[in-house]
């Protein structure tokens, strides 16, 4: 997972040209649909935002070897939601490097 290698400023800026490009439409219908499909199928169904957003999901776990748990080097969402209006916005949420608990 590369997330951790990328600022959400940098990934939501991609996103958002990556609206210019031809091939465009193919990968925005290739992103799971918030609340429908892939990995954000059981998110919230019910929810306004029930197919208004398409995003990737990625999430990666090391080992913490300084305190014997392990390390989240990375969580994150990016992707496109569509305002009630029809505007189409870029977004990137990114959390790195947590410790997190085994147990």
């Amino acid at each position: 997972n590369g997330s951790s290698l990328f600022s959400p400023n940098f990934l939501a800026a991609y996103l958002a040209a990556m609206t210019e490009m031809p091939f465009f439409e193919k990968f925005r219908d290739g992103l799971p649909i918030f609340g429908k499909d892939g990995t954000l199928g059981d998110a919230l169904p019910n929810s306004p935002a029930t197919g208004r957003i398409v995003a990737k999901t990625g999430t990666s776990v090391e080992p913490n070897l300084l305190n014997d748990g392990y390390m989240l080097k990375a969580k994150g969402l990016a992707g496109y939601t569509t305002t009630p209006s029809g505007e189409r916005v870029a977004f990137a949420v990114l959390l790195n490097r947590v410790p997190i608990d085994a147990r």
